[in-house]
């Protein structure tokens, strides 16, 4: 199972969404040392974090400081949000959630997703953080539940 690190705020209705995804840390600083092969970043991260070659990096897309790091570090980066060019998003939200996977995503142990659509049965009340998740559940090669 991938080791999933989480720099943010919201680490409980992350783990939440989540749902039963061994693996996960919260982490309170970074740069990181190359310990984690996906790394969510839902915060801003410090103005000259790097994250590790070879990881993967999730987070909403609105979140510049955190796109900006992914960047810098020139890593692999899959995008959540409410835009067109995310590549994880919503089509329906409250009461039930639809996440849509917009494009081809490979998942860390070689399984491909197509682009589809995951209805969530959960209550999580923080879609971006059902986002982030859903991003990082099929990274592990699992769909969004």
């Amino acid at each position: 199972m991938p080791v999933t690190a989480y720099f943010g705020n919201r680490f409980e209705k992350f783990i939440l969404a989540a749902q039963s995804l061994d693996n996960i840390i919260e982490v309170s600083d970074l740069p990181l040392t190359p310990f984690a092969d996906i790394i969510v970043i839902d915060k801003s991260p410090p103005h000259k974090a790097t994250l590790p070659v070879g990881a993967i990096g999730v987070v909403i897309s609105d979140n510049t400081d955190a796109l900006n790091c992914l960047m810098r570090s020139g890593v692999r980066t899959v995008t959540c949000g409410m835009s067109h060019r995310d590549t994880v998003t919503l089509s329906s939200s409250f009461p039930d959630f639809t996440v849509c996977l917009q494009r081809r995503l490979p998942s860390l142990g070689g399984r491909v997703f197509e682009p589809a659509e995951y209805r969530v049965c959960q209550a999580c009340d923080d879609p971006e953080c059902l986002l982030l998740a859903s991003a990082v559940r099929l990274l592990c090669g699992y769909e969004p539940i």
